[in-house]
């Protein structure tokens, strides 16, 4: 249950409902968004967004660690008709397996730059520890990736105004 503000897209997950907002649309199967007071990292507001309107195709996602906070993701994509789960990475490649299994999920990888190289791939969750935030984040955005971050941005203000000057560089 909560939001996850990134640069470019916003999930909100509550115990019965998932809502994305993507390329500035909401699309959610909750009865309102989220309050304004939340608004994404990117400054995008909820002003004039159809929260019932069906995106044409559904974003395509990647997870990036699928321990307890990222399965979390993995399940809220999994369920969301407005997203496809693709694919997820996890250092910990039977952790991997694992959960691509129960979330029917068919490319897993222990290496997050292969998730990144699939050209299906529109957006990632980064949902690994805190120190390992850039790395991933970096990447994915200099690949033309959107990225949504796990809260803190990163573990140190050097990796943090990396990932930001990398966001800004790939817009």
């Amino acid at each position: 249950v909560g939001m996850v503000d990134g640069p470019v897209f916003r999930l909100s997950v509550t115990r019965s409902s998932v809502g994305i907002q993507f390329g500035g649309r909401w699309y959610s199967e909750c009865p309102q968004p989220p309050p304004e007071s939340t608004a994404t990292m990117s400054g995008a507001s909820n002003e004039g967004m159809n929260k019932r309107s069906m995106p044409r195709q559904p974003v395509r996602v990647g997870v990036i660690g699928v321990g307890r906070f990222g399965e979390n993701h993995v399940r809220a994509y999994a369920e969301s008709p407005f997203s496809e789960l693709v694919a997820v990475a996890d250092i910990d490649q039977e952790r991997a397996h694992v959960v691509a299994g129960k979330y029917n999920v068919e490319r897993c990888f222990a290496d997050f730059h292969e998730l990144i190289e699939c050209a299906d791939v529109q957006a990632v969750s980064i949902a690994t520890p805190a120190h390992l935030h850039a790395e991933p984040a970096i990447t994915a955005v200099e690949a033309g990736i959107h990225i949504l971050l796990e809260k803190p941005i990163a573990a140190t203000l050097q990796d943090a105004e990396a990932i930001v000057e990398a966001a800004h560089k790939n817009r």
